[in-house]
């Protein structure tokens, strides 16, 4: 939706917070043609997913289905922390609606292709 009304996202954020995760996008305006998202940048952001390919570390317990609080995941500070646990989250939600939607089955194929490093 935010391409379409000529927006662009310039940055975002993970915040934790007493136990909930959230996403903090800043837009800017922009008068320039946009290209489109790719379904998996739309659903975790562009700018959470190129993070991701700079450090593997982020996203080394999204395969786990324990909750881990921050102590628990060695050399972590607290944006990292947030960054997995909003990828946990999402990865789960696309668990749950994969055998219903097909949708949901690529998306969850497509991150999983992802966080492995062969995308």
């Amino acid at each position: 939706m935010l391409c379409e009304r000529g927006f662009a996202i310039s940055d975002e954020r993970c915040v934790h917070d007493r136990g909930q995760t959230y996403l903090v996008i800043v837009c800017d305006r922009n008068d320039e043609p946009l290209s489109s998202l790719s379904p998996l940048q739309a659903y975790i952001g562009p700018v959470i997913l190129s993070r991701l390919k700079e450090t593997t570390a982020r996203y080394r317990c999204l395969d786990d289905d324990e909750n881990h609080d921050r102590d628990s995941i060695p050399d972590v500070d607290n944006e990292d922390y947030a960054i997995i646990e909003y990828l946990r989250k999402r990865k789960r939600r696309l668990d749950r609606q994969a055998p219903y939607r097909i949708s949901a089955k690529k998306l969850l194929r497509e991150l999983n292709l992802f966080t492995s490093g062969e995308k």
